[in-house]
C-alpha cells in the first residue's frame, strides 16, 4: 500500500469522545500515538490490545501504535476528515535509516500478533474481524509531518 489513512473528525485532539488519549496531530504537525512509551502495569501494549480498545481501554489509552487503513476508514471514523500518510515515502526513509524510530506492523503481521496472542478467544476473533474490514495496520511511533496530509478541508 503506497497510502494509508486515518479516519478522525479532530485528529487534532490528543482524547478521544471518552476522554481518553489517542493518537493526533501534535503543535509540530506530527501524528503521534497516544503514549509514545507503550507501557501499562508495566508491561508493554501489545498490537491485539490496541485492536480490542472497547474491552481494553487502559492499554489502547497507553498505546504506542496509531491504527490506519484504506480510504474506508475515513468516512467510517472521521466522516470524511483525518490524514493521509504517504507509506511509500515512509517506507523508503524507515529502510534507508533516514526515519528512525518509527515501525509498520503490516496487516499480515497485525493478524498473526493477534492470533499469538493471549487474547480470549472471543476477544481473538473480534480483533481479527475489527482489523480484516479495516485492512487495518499499524504505525508505532511518531509520524513526521512531511509524510502527512489532513483530509480535514475536503
Amino acid at each position: 500500500l503506497d497510502l494509508a489513512f486515518r479516519g478522525d473528525k479532530d485528529i487534532y485532539s490528543p482524547l478521544d469522545r471518552n476522554g481518553l488519549r489517542k493518537s493526533h496531530i501534535n503543535d509540530a504537525g506530527d501524528l503521534v500515538p497516544a503514549n509514545a512509551e507503550g507501557v501499562f502495569n508495566g508491561k508493554e501494549v501489545n498490537p491485539a490490545e490496541h485492536i480490542v480498545a472497547s474491552k481494553y481501554p487502559n492499554p489502547k489509552n497507553n498505546s504506542p501504535f496509531t491504527s490506519v487503513g484504506t480510504n474506508g476508514v475515513i468516512w467510517k471514523y472521521g466522516d470524511g476528515k483525518g490524514v493521509k500518510i504517504d507509506m511509500k515515502s515512509l517506507r523508503e526513509e524507515i529502510n534507508s535509516g533516514k526515519a528512525t524510530g518509527i515501525e509498520i506492523i503490516e496487516h499480515s503481521d497485525l493478524i498473526k500478533a493477534i492470533h499469538q496472542s493471549e487474547l480470549s478467544a472471543f476477544d481473538k476473533k473480534m480483533a481479527l474481524r475489527f482489523a480484516g474490514k479495516d485492512n487495518e495496520f499499524l504505525i508505532k511511533g511518531t509520524v513526521p509531518k512531511r509524510f502527512l496530509k489532513d483530509l480535514g478541508d475536503n
